[in-house]
């Protein structure tokens, strides 16, 4: 039976299947992100390039010594996460200065990266630098998504397409989000019910994915990208695509040898496996704009989501593009790609386990369906109810707590620092590991028990960074909200969950984020039994 969450790392068993992967030097995609405090953007910017034609990685070139430096002890390599990347990234943040709460890992390809572990100082860096470093997540990233991406794209590129991306998912399109949103609750309602007559467990992992690909086709394209209809029939080739990453490219990144890691270019069979898995979910944008561009040739108002925003700013600096469905797709289909791709990886996972918290807390289970029966009464969420269903909230917030699909931010500072009284100079490369802050004793009372009730208290800002912080924080953090609270809601309305007989929980750092995995299948999934609520 589970127990509170002191064994929730991998275990011994899990490593000898050789899935856990070589630690990660950025922060994965996410599909979430918070309010817009602290430093100006301008200002977290600064050391990045700033006259046209320098160049905007120069600064992740640079290395900075930490060794000797009083407050700031050795604390590790990256050989101690060669293993077990979640237990290392623990260990070494339990090894931090216990007054400061700094360290530092000495790594082979980043030289001296600092730890970073007090909320304050871990606001200090997220509300101050917005520098990624990638290290060598950024070739097979790019020969993936391209190199324009938001993830990959640094000073004010990343600034100009940041903003276009924000204003979609800001809380006063919350009407529009959620009405899509109902729509994908519908179709991820009709799959539960499936397999609860037929008494089979339901991979949620899957479930969820596919209900997410759903509700941000609908949200962010006005599209059904069809993933909820085919769900019988095996994986979708979004699906598809996006599994094939999440195996491959932390496979290449941290390949051993220089032409693995960097060559995308040579006609291998690795190559072209990964060209045809990202010109796969290309061919998807390429439909979806086709389908836009159709309609507005036919005389209807296009609705200004995402994809409008994106083609009218990039019609008005192109205009030879407008109705141009391959220069369109070219231009703006690695965006649209990393948007959807970002949201599987994170918020489905943690959609997954607060399903299972809930499968094994009852108590929390019931107080969620006494909330969804009050407030809803039999329909989804509306954008009226989201605000109602604050228990929801924590729950989903609970999970983010203690399974961070993010386990580690990364950032390199733009301009010196002072934390806690230590001078922090320009182009540090530093780590958050919010798999470890968020289970401080120091910020948090009994951090080992799932308790959404927590998250009732004011969270003491830098404690809590799922969707990190300041400028370069997540910009689809509403949508990821709802979508989670939606998932909730949709299946208690109906149906109890309980995990299914043989799923042996573990959870797995995939180079990308945290996944469940279930080590007597040995692959990354979340089996669950779908049961009618007997209290009905």
């Amino acid at each position: 039976m589970f127990q509170q969450l002191e064994k929730m790392e991998e275990s011994k068993e899990l490593r000898r299947v050789k899935l856990t992967l070589r630690h990660l030097n950025a922060e994965p995609c996410a599909a979430i992100g918070a309010t817009e405090e602290g430093a100006s953007t301008a200002m977290a910017i600064g050391g990045s390039a700033s006259n046209e034609g320098d160049d905007p990685y120069a600064i992740e070139q640079e290395f900075v010594d930490l060794d000797g430096i009083e407050g700031i002890p050795l604390v590790g390599s990256d050989a101690d996460l060669s293993e077990d990347y979640v237990a290392g990234l623990n260990m070494m943040a339990q090894r931090c200065d216990p007054n400061t709460k700094l360290g530092y890992v000495d790594t082979v390809e980043s030289g001296h990266i600092l730890m970073v572990t007090k909320p304050k100082s871990v606001q200090r860096v997220l509300t101050t630098s917005v520098q990624h470093f990638l290290g060598g997540l950024r070739p097979p990233s790019a020969a993936f998504f391209g190199k324009k991406v938001l993830f990959i794209l640094e000073g004010k590129e990343w600034l100009d397409l940041r903003n276009v991306l924000k204003k979609a998912f800001q809380k006063h399109n919350v009407k529009m989000m959620m009405d899509d949103m109902a729509i994908a609750a519908e179709g991820f309602s009709s799959i539960l019910e499936n397999y609860c007559k037929k008494a089979e467990d339901v991979d949620f992992m899957r479930a969820v994915a596919v209900f997410h690909l759903q509700a941000i086709g609908r949200v962010a394209f006005d599209y059904d990208l069809g993933c909820i209809s085919t769900f019988e029939e095996g994986e979708h080739p979004i699906n598809q695509s996006f599994e094939y990453l999440l195996e491959e490219l932390p496979r290449r990144a941290y390949a051993p040898d220089w032409e693995t890691q960097n060559d995308f270019e040579s006609d291998t069979l690795d190559n072209r496996e990964m060209a045809e898995m990202s010109w796969q979910v290309r061919d998807v944008i390429r439909t979806v704009i086709r389908k836009r561009l159709e309609d507005i040739d036919a005389g209807a108002k296009p609705r200004a989501d995402l994809l409008q925003k994106m083609i009218e700013v990039y019609t008005e600096d192109y205009p030879e593009a407008a109705g141009n469905v391959e220069m369109l797709t070219a231009e703006l289909g690695d965006n649209l790609v990393e948007i959807m791709f970002a949201g599987y990886n994170t918020a489905v996972p943690t959609t997954c386990h607060a399903f299972f918290f809930l499968a094994h807390f009852p108590e929390m289970a019931q107080r969620v369906k006494d909330e969804v029966d009050s407030v809803l009464q039999g329909r989804h969420p509306t954008a009226e109810d989201i605000k109602n269903l604050k228990f929801c909230e924590r729950v989903f917030m609970e999970t983010l707590r203690l399974c961070p699909p993010a386990s580690l931010i990364a950032r390199q500072t733009t301009r010196d620092l002072e934390l806690d009284g230590i001078h922090v100079p320009r182009a540090t490369r530093v780590w958050l590991p919010a798999c470890a802050i968020h289970r401080d004793g120091d910020s948090w009372d009994d951090p080992m028990s799932f308790n959404p009730d927590r998250f009732l208290n004011k969270v003491t800002r830098g404690s809590f960074i799922p969707f990190s912080d300041g400028p370069r924080n997540c910009a689809g953090r509403n949508f990821a909200m709802y979508e989670g609270i939606t998932a909730i809601a949709t299946l208690y309305q109906k149906y109890d969950v309980i995990v299914a007989g043989d799923m042996d929980w573990k959870t797995i750092f995939t180079g990308f984020g945290l996944r469940p995995f279930d080590f007597n299948t040995a692959r990354v999934c979340m089996r669950l039994n779908v049961i009618p609520r007997t209290d009905l």
